[in-house]
């Protein structure tokens, strides 16, 4: 028969992150609430630049010409009014207008901030019309939200090291909420601190 050990503790959320800006600009849509459920890829926030904007058009327009050109040297070629060495710099060239859309698609996106998972808005220290500093490491002020995921929770006790012989990893668990309700689980971690 297993013994039975009663402890104190409190519980925490399995997973917490800090939505941050990777981008500047200048909040202009918040999404969330504290204690807002969100799912999985839900807009949080949405910076605004027009330059990031500006910046995709002149890179979509540079691929569209270095297309065209490249169809209209080849019609060259196939007539043999131009030597076909020039094809493979218009490759080269159209490859590199291709790759140059790409980052501008990617650095536009990043004024979209999404949930990476389901879970509930903790805080949302940012408001709109905020100026964001994506270049900022996420912990000097550029938060705009944090979110927790709550499924499942986490019950963290203290044990001395007496008591602490018969437990293991995979030992079942079961914790009483303050509200009384009751939860059944296993142990998943043991400090050795």
């Amino acid at each position: 028969h297993s013994r039975k050990l009663v402890l104190s503790g409190r519980t925490e959320a399995d997973k917490k992150v800090n939505i941050a800006a990777r981008t500047n600009g200048i909040i202009t849509e918040l999404r969330v609430r504290r204690g807002d459920h969100v799912k999985k890829g839900d807009v949080i926030a949405i910076l605004s630049d027009e330059a990031r904007d500006a910046q995709v058009d002149r890179a979509r327009a540079l691929l569209d010409q270095k297309r065209r050109e490249r169809q209209a040297r080849e019609q060259l070629i196939e007539k043999g009014t131009m030597p076909r060495l020039n094809l493979l710099d218009l490759e080269a060239q159209e490859k590199a207008a291709v790759a140059t859309l790409a980052i501008a698609e990617a650095e536009r996106d990043r004024g979209v901030l999404i949930a990476p998972w389901s879970g509930i808005v903790n805080s949302v220290p940012a408001e709109v019309g905020q100026s964001m500093a994506g270049a900022v490491p996420a912990n000097t002020g550029s938060e705009i939200a944090q979110i927790l995921s709550l499924d499942p929770i986490i019950a963290v006790v203290e044990v001395s090291e007496r008591k602490l012989a018969g437990i293991k990893l995979g030992t079942p668990a079961e914790i009483r909420l303050t509200t009384g309700e009751t939860a059944k689980g296993k142990v998943r971690f043991i400090s050795k601190s």
